[in-house]
């Protein structure tokens, strides 16, 4: 087997069911794949996935913003960090579109 199928293989093993489980269950790692969020282990490893049953899980915007990722990263948190403690949420979370779109811009 050569590196790049060795590295395929990998990646289609660490990104498994089974394995994305057993991260749910020993390490509170959030599974992508919904069907593993309604296993009987996680939701009792972690019992705050079942009401959010509903909620479409998506990437990270990494593809949009390229280059750009970690200062759009960057706004969001520090808006979400302001937000958390006590600053307006319409105020903050307008600045935080306002930066991001200056970032998309750029594209």
């Amino acid at each position: 087997m050569c590196a790049k199928e060795a590295s395929i293989e990998f990646v289609q093993y660490m990104t498994s069911p089974e394995v994305q489980t057993y991260r749910a269950v020993v390490g509170a790692y959030v599974p992508t794949i919904p069907e593993v969020s309604e296993r009987p282990a996680v939701i009792e490893a972690m019992p705050f996935l079942q009401p959010m049953e509903s909620v479409r899980r998506v990437t990270r915007p990494a593809g949009v913003l390229a280059d750009d990722y970690n200062e759009g990263s960057t706004a969001f948190f520090q808006g979400v960090n302001q937000v958390l403690t006590g600053a307006d949420p319409e105020q903050q979370m307008s600045q935080v579109a306002q930066r991001l779109q200056r970032l998309l811009r750029r594209r």
